[in-house]
């Protein structure tokens, strides 16, 4: 009768042991915890893609926005796009979540489809335009060029349109000190956490204590995999050492890298005529350490871009500035930027209109642009 008294205590103990941690992480959970900013599946999930990095969900609906294939706001399979008819002039719309419209409300008030609708109903040459959205949210200009190289071929665009330069040229490689894409440093931690070699020093020892039970286990791996952060801080580091000249961030990764994406879409596509539009940015105090470093280095960047590009292959290329435009228009105001840089719906159109009104002067240039210094091997765009 002791033993079974003694038995049945002890099952107490341990259940009040259990109990009471779980109780109290329910309640905290239900009554003080906040919910977390992502909570299941949705149109700003995030897939990971092997060249170009993080892409919005494909295929996926939230009222009046729809992804289509790779996350892109396109209406058509991209790798099957539809024939391009003789009168048909196609720009390809790359950058960021601004270009991709992040803060409309349906895809027909992003810029991609405001900029058409402008185009078709007073049309700078007698063409049918179509404007194709092939920005992508988090990624610099380099990671548009992959894209473009990966799919954009068979599109058989005429333009490409990059309104980029302010927020992820910029922000991306200050996060990761070098040209990494956004999100990879956590990648490369779950990458490293694979490996029975990787973690702290008294992991190393706790695996030491069980040579058999979790090194090179699924149970290793899976405790390895939630000291990712740490790891991939560390795989940061090791790659900015290795990969990132002396000097500073600007002249060593930023200017380099965007020039460097926007020659290579120029060489990729055969001297394709191109416009770089500087994209809008509104100070906050969410980034107010940064702040003044950041616009400098974006007032560095469109003063130098220009003069970089501007003879590169051919003549033909063209420059917008939109950010000063906005500055001087009294623009950068939450009515059309609702942070940093993503733009409402009103300030979509407000770009587009400014868009607009440079490919209005660009376009019927190109024929000279195009007959001007293109070398040898390098045809105009058909």
């Amino acid at each position: 009768m002791r033993r079974l008294l003694s038995l049945m205590r002890s099952i107490q103990i341990v259940t009040l042991v259990i109990a009471v941690p779980l109780a109290a992480l329910f309640a905290y959970d239900r009554f003080v915890a906040a919910p977390g900013p992502f909570r299941g599946k949705s149109i700003h999930s995030m897939d990971i893609y092997p060249y170009t990095g993080l892409h919005l969900v494909s295929n996926f609906a939230n009222g009046d926005l729809r992804t289509g294939d790779n996350g892109f706001f396109i209406d058509f399979p991209i790798k099957s796009p539809p024939p391009k008819s003789p009168d048909e002039f196609r720009i390809i719309l790359t950058g960021g979540s601004a270009a991709m419209g992040l803060g409309a409300l349906s895809n027909d008030k992003m810029i991609a489809k405001v900029l058409e609708t402008f185009l078709n109903e007073r049309p700078p040459i007698e063409r049918r335009f179509t404007v194709i959205n092939m920005a992508m949210a988090a990624a610099h200009t380099y990671q548009n060029y992959i894209a473009l190289n990966q799919w954009a071929h068979p599109l058989k665009p005429d333009l490409i349109l990059s309104l980029s330069g302010g927020r992820n040229d910029i922000f991306v490689p200050y996060l990761t000190g070098s040209d990494l894409p956004f999100g990879y440093p956590e990648v490369m931690g779950l990458t490293a956490a694979t490996r029975d070699w990787e973690g702290p020093s008294w992991w190393q020892w706790l695996e030491s204590l069980f040579p058999n039970l979790l090194p090179g286990s699924r149970l290793g791996m899976a405790i390895r995999s939630t000291m990712h952060g740490p790891i991939g801080e560390r795989q940061r580091r090791d790659y900015v050492a290795r990969n990132v000249p002396p000097g500073s961030l600007y002249d060593s990764v930023i200017e380099p890298l965007y020039l460097h994406a926007l020659r290579s879409m120029k060489r990729d596509f055969e001297g394709i005529p191109i416009m770089v539009a500087f994209e809008p940015i509104r100070r906050i105090p969410i980034h107010e350490n940064f702040n003044v470093e950041w616009m400098e280095m974006y007032a560095k960047l469109r003063s130098n871009v220009p003069h970089a590009l501007t003879h590169y292959v051919n003549e033909a290329w063209s420059f917008i500035d939109v950010h000063q435009i906005f500055s001087e228009s009294g623009l950068l105001t939450p009515e059309f930027l609702w942070d940093d840089t993503h733009l409402t719906e009103g300030g979509q159109r407000k770009v587009a209109e400014f868009l607009y009104l440079g490919l209005k002067k660009m376009l019927p240039a190109l024929p000279h642009m195009l007959s001007a210094r293109s070398p040898v091997g390098v045809q105009p765009p058909g």
